[in-house]
C-alpha cells in the first residue's frame, strides 16, 4: 500500500463560502489500485464562519497550486474555540 501526505494551507469552496482553512490530508492507494483520501481541515482564523459550513456535508478543497478535490464532511469536532471537521475525499488525490 501507498501512502502520500499533504500538510499545510487550502481553501474550502462550499455553501457560497470561500474559507482559509489549515488542512491534515493522507491519500492511499489499497492494494486493489482504487486511491482514496481523508484528512482535517480546521479554519484559519476562528471568528471564520467555518461552524456552519460543516451542515453542507460536502465541498471542495482548493490547495495553493490551484488543485482540487470534492470532499464529504464525515466529522465535525468542537474544541479549544475552534471546530475541526473530519473529511473523506472523493475522486482525484489533489495533491
Amino acid at each position: 500500500m501507498g501512502t502520500s501526505s499533504y500538510e499545510g494551507p487550502a481553501m474550502v469552496l462550499a455553501g457560497g463560502l470561500e474559507i482559509r482553512v489549515h488542512a491534515e490530508l493522507t491519500a492511499e492507494t489499497p492494494r486493489h489500485g482504487q486511491t482514496g483520501w481523508r484528512g482535517t481541515l480546521q479554519a484559519e482564523e476562528a471568528g471564520e464562519d467555518f461552524e456552519s459550513m460543516h451542515e453542507s456535508h460536502s465541498g471542495r478543497l482548493r490547495l495553493y497550486d490551484g488543485r482540487e478535490g470534492a470532499f464529504t464532511v464525515t466529522r465535525a469536532v468542537q474544541g479549544f474555540g475552534r471546530t475541526t471537521l473530519r473529511i473523506t475525499g472523493s475522486g482525484s488525490i489533489p495533491f
